[in-house]
């Protein structure tokens, strides 16, 4: 049972504490929220990747990746953050741990709708066409609320036309009629958000990097290769990125070789595209400070 796994993991037993993480992770949670259990998971997971668990640092690295702890106010390896978004001082072990999620996703959930197979998320249905039922019936649904919600608003609109003439400044008008407030180009909580959403690849990174260095991870070698190439949490760098997709391909169980050969042309065009575009920007700069010839 998960109480006699647990028992055992603390004494350091590394196949209890993947067990315990497994059934962690698929819901077993003895009474305790969605957000612990799924804390309580990567607890398990990171015990057993200290110890050199290849299974497990992967594990760890798909829940930074994937953004199943966005939320969490902790940061790997030390500190924890306040309410404010500083960093306490003094290191904080796994026991400490713990989620304030708004909306937290149940242990086991990305099984069935939320997650993704590697770095491509399209894949997944490739390989389970049945889970297509389930994003159909969800986008149906939100689609249905959206437009439902969009003709409740233009009844309103009517009421609200005078009114807004005369309260709402110039240009600050939506589409649907409403006063909008002024914002800026990029809001507060959109940088935090986008900080978080780094730290959290980072972390991947670092887990994925253990698999990698330590094991020869053909999956690993893979994702950072796909971070590198992207700038997910890691520096855009192409030639490391080609460097990991040959160090999967290059692995004795050749997994990876059909996955890394497509990889390898997709990079090909998206590097491509990226000098255009750099070079497209340079070509615009110079025109707009470029220097009328004279008469």
């Amino acid at each position: 049972s998960l109480r006699n796994y647990l028992a055992a993991a603390e004494s350091g037993n590394v196949v209890a504490q993947i067990n315990a993480a497994f059934l962690l992770e698929r819901g077993t949670c003895l009474g305790m929220s969605p957000a612990d259990c799924t804390n309580a998971a990567v607890r398990m997971w990171r015990a057993a990747a200290r110890q050199g668990d290849v299974e497990a640092c992967l594990r760890v690295g798909d829940f930074y990746y994937y953004g199943r702890l966005l939320g969490a106010e902790y940061e790997d390896g030390g500190r924890r953050r306040k309410a404010k978004g500083e960093w306490a001082d003094g290191p904080v072990g796994d026991d400490e741990i713990t989620a304030k999620s708004s909306s937290p996703r149940l242990p086991g959930s990305e099984y069935k709708v939320g997650y993704s197979i590697g770095p491509y998320p399209w894949i997944r249905y490739i390989l389970y066409p049945e889970d297509l039922f389930f994003l159909l019936r969800k986008n149906t649904v939100a689609g249905i609320k959206w437009v439902l919600n969009k003709k409740a608003k233009r009844r309103t609109t009517s009421n609200k036309d005078t009114r807004n003439e005369e309260t709402c400044p110039s240009g600050l008008k939506d589409a649907d009629g409403t006063c909008a407030a002024p914002h800026s180009a990029s809001s507060p909580s959109t940088d935090s958000e986008r900080d978080q959403e780094h730290d959290q690849m980072s972390l991947a990174a670092r887990f994925y990097r253990m698999a990698a260095d330590d094991h020869d991870s053909a999956r690993a070698n893979f994702n950072l290769g796909f971070m590198h190439e992207w700038g997910l949490g890691l520096k855009q760098d192409f030639p490391l990125a080609k460097r990991h997709y040959d160090l999967a391909a290059s692995t004795r169980s050749g997994e990876a070789e059909l996955a890394v050969q497509f990889a390898l042309i997709a990079m090909d065009w998206h590097e491509r595209i990226v000098k255009w575009s750099i070079a497209l920007d340079e070509w615009r700069e110079s025109s707009e400070h470029g220097v009328p010839d004279g008469d």
